[in-house]
């Protein structure tokens, strides 16, 4: 459940703050035009949907086993209570990984014992190094996506400040690869079709974060999109429900572009930008500037989920399943 509070209003996370730095790139080639939002139906854009379902415990095991393939450590998956399988190392607990038995997306970290002593990490590659290594170790593991355009998104890492002798410095540790994906020219926002692989020494795989599911496609004529009209309507719907104590509103036109919901659903839907001058509950707060990015289906019966949150099912000192009629 992704949420967040805002004084005494718990207000849903239309996105997660990874979609923030990654949507607005996304939405690029799609940029609307000054008649208002592009048609998805003039692009040839289409609908897609979980492909080749995952193959379950069985396929878990496997793939569990490969990633921690010369560790020693004895794997054994047990079911967590949210469609998953779990590994924990019990005498490395930064060692671990959890595969969805549903869609195959998985977390998993070789472990970081080895990294927490002082010290930059040695043989740790530079940006460049690290996008082509990273590639490589995914093509080792048989998890590097095959027919798809593997797009960099962007290339980061860990430092650790450490002190000698009263001067302080900064070390590098890991390096992150973050890659996203593309279809039909336009690069995909949302949770999912995201790939993230750590490295270590000498470019070892230390972890890897994959969100990334075969697609079907499926047509859609244009009938069944909104019209522009629409799509700035439901613009701003979206944003006044978000921010109704907003001063001011500074919004850009919906932009155009994919959005995988990390459920199965990849749809083309529309990205909207805005900052917002908030009206404080709190004098500390009156005049307070946020950035808010929201997503708006450009299908008219969409399935994807866009809210990225669960209905509650406690109130916050009551009975359960109370409020769930209500919250949306």
């Amino acid at each position: 459940m992704l949420n967040t509070n805002r004084g005494r209003r718990q207000r849903p996370l239309a996105l997660s703050a990874l979609l923030l730095a990654v949507a607005l790139a996304a939405c690029a080639p799609g940029r609307p035009g000054p008649g208002g939002p592009i048609d998805p139906a003039q692009r040839g854009m289409r609908v897609y949907r979980m492909g080749t379902r995952f193959g379950g415990a069985e396929q878990a095991r496997v793939l569990a086993e490969r990633l921690f393939e010369g560790t020693g450590a004895q794997v054994e998956l047990k079911e967590d209570n949210a469609n998953g399988l779990m590994y924990v190392n019990p005498g490395d607990p930064s060692a671990y990984v959890r595969i969805d038995r549903t869609t195959g997306d998985f977390s998993f970290s070789r472990g970081l014992a080895r990294y927490y002593g002082g010290g930059a990490t040695p043989g740790l590659p530079d940006s460049a190094r690290a996008v082509e290594i990273a590639r490589t170790r995914l093509r080792e593991i048989g998890e590097l996506p095959q027919g798809e355009a593997l797009v960099v998104q962007h290339v980061g890492g860990l430092r650790m400040s450490e002190v000698q002798n009263g001067a302080t410095r900064t070390v590098d540790k890991l390096v992150n690869v973050h890659f996203g994906r593309r279809i039909d020219g336009v690069e995909v926002g949302g949770p999912g079709s995201k790939i993230v692989v750590t490295l270590g020494e000498n470019g070892a795989l230390v972890g890897l974060h994959k969100r990334w599911i075969s697609l079907a496609a499926e047509e859609r004529g244009a009938a069944e999109f909104l019209r522009p009209a629409e799509v700035q309507a439901a613009a701003t719907t979206l944003v006044r429900a978000e921010w109704p104590r907003a001063r001011r509103v500074a919004a850009n036109r919906p932009e155009l572009g994919y959005y995988d919901d990390g459920h199965g659903n990849v749809e083309p839907a529309y990205f909207v930008a805005a900052t917002i001058v908030v009206e404080g509950e709190e004098p500390s707060r009156a005049g307070h500037v946020d950035h808010y990015l929201g997503v708006v289906p450009a299908l008219r019966q969409p399935r994807g989920d866009y809210r990225q949150q669960e209905r509650a099912r406690v109130q916050p000192g009551g009975t359960r399943d109370s409020l769930a009629a209500t919250v949306q």
